[in-house]
């Protein structure tokens, strides 16, 4: 799919199906007028970001917002593109639009900018995203009002999975109501309905966050344990988390007509079972973020630390998930697959974290194995809906490893099938 293609899916699937809009890269004229215009960047068959073609304040605020944020070479780029947006340069020979016909303006309102405009009441609203191609792709809007100035957070829903994930956000970070005093979450601002889809709408961050790029500045045991505290010991088996990851891949294997793939979930349903079937109690945390990473955390001037992006949030789960969660994706970039991600590397880098959960030594390859099990359903759920394994970031192949390392660790090889 093209980036624009991209768009129209995640974004703007109202101006393509409604006769009064339409999503075009012709010049405003006639019958039409522009609601939003942006810059593609590089260009419009390799888009990678929007920027908003408006007044030049509002353009060089969206490139220049939250630096602290970004890589070098990123910010070397975004500082080009805000210093042709103050001289009122174009930043790409490309632009995209989506217009309105000049006798139904109203029209427009209904557009997800627009809507989530008129909830926060903060007079128009302008964003910049990035365009995303992968299985679990969703628009995820940077706003700005006339200034330039940061205004918030917009997360799109556009399907069944995206609804999911924006709405599970939006509960959690109610319940944690901005966080505790040593760990802080952005509040909601608003929760929107855009055409029968869920937007979500969260305050900015504080201007002077700073990406976490050193393991000293890595989560302690009591900030990741402070939005997620240990609530209870129980059974593996008798967590919700388990008993819902369980139903998923039931659900799944019923329903895949791929062979290799249902002999897949079938590994891990079993590998579940066995794990539920364990003797003893362990720490269960009143939730897990599910995808607390470096990319997804950052810290202010004075230290304190940030998390967002809480889309995968679950309740009543085995603790020590989020840690180990950590250490597992700090390896796959650095190792490039999954293959070459150590399970037993990560449970030596996150065994503090566990230790301080509760969990003895001997239980942490519990954690590694309950979480292998998690990412096959991930990835078997983000398969059935891309309509096969091209879009994710893993294979059958490197899955069935991952379950054969989880098992290594356990000290457990798998039981003869039939």
């Amino acid at each position: 799919m093209s980036p624009i293609d991209l768009l129209c899916e995640q974004l703007w699937g109202l101006a393509v199906s409604h006769p009064d809009l339409r999503v075009t890269r012709e010049a405003a004229g006639g019958e039409w007028q522009d609601v939003e215009r942006y810059w593609l960047v590089p260009s419009a068959t390799r888009a990678r970001l929007l920027l908003p073609a408006a007044a030049r304040a509002v353009t060089a605020g969206a490139c220049l917002n939250y630096r602290g944020l970004r890589p070098r070479h990123v910010n070397l780029a975004r500082a080009g593109l805000g210093a042709a947006a103050r001289a009122g340069a174009p930043l790409s020979l490309h632009t995209v639009a989506v217009q309105v016909r000049r006798s139904r303006p109203t029209v427009a309102g209904r557009l997800p900018l627009a809507s989530v405009g008129a909830t926060l009441g903060v007079g128009e609203v302008f964003a910049s995203l990035g365009v995303r191609s992968g299985a679990n792709r969703k628009a995820t809007l940077s706003l700005v009002d006339s200034t330039g100035g940061p205004v918030g957070y917009a997360k799109v829903g556009w399907n069944e999975l995206t609804d999911g994930f924006v709405t599970t956000e939006s509960r959690v970070l109610r319940a944690l109501d901005g966080g505790a005093s040593q760990v802080r979450t952005p509040h909601v601002l608003a929760d929107v309905d855009v055409d029968g889809h869920a937007v979500v709408v969260t305050e900015p961050l504080p201007e002077d966050v700073r990406s976490i790029t050193s393991t000293t500045h890595w989560p302690t045991a009591q900030e990741l344990y402070a939005l997620t505290p240990v609530h209870r010991r129980a059974r593996l088996a008798d967590t919700d988390h388990a008993r819902a990851l369980g139903q998923r891949l039931a659900g799944r294997r019923a329903g895949s007509s791929d062979r290799p793939t249902t002999e897949l979930l079938g590994r891990a349903e079993r590998l579940l079972a066995e794990l539920g079937a364990l003797p003893g109690q362990l720490p269960v945390a009143r939730r897990w973020h599910g995808d607390l990473t470096p990319w997804n955390a950052a810290r202010d001037r004075s230290g304190r630390l940030w998390i967002w992006d809480w889309e995968t949030a679950e309740d009543d789960v085995l603790a020590g998930l989020d840690a180990f969660h950590w250490m597992f994706s700090v390896e796959r970039l650095r190792a490039g697959s999954m293959t070459g991600i150590g399970l037993d590397a990560c449970l030596d880098r996150a065994l503090p974290h566990l230790v301080a959960a509760g969990l003895s030594r001997s239980q942490t390859p519990v954690v590694a194995a309950v979480y292998s099990v998690v990412v096959v359903e991930r990835a078997a759920t983000l398969a059935a809906l891309a309509g096969g394994w091209e879009r994710v970031w893993c294979g059958v192949d490197e899955l069935d490893s991952l379950l054969d390392r989880a098992r290594a660790l356990l000290g457990r090889s798998e039981p003869a099938s039939g």
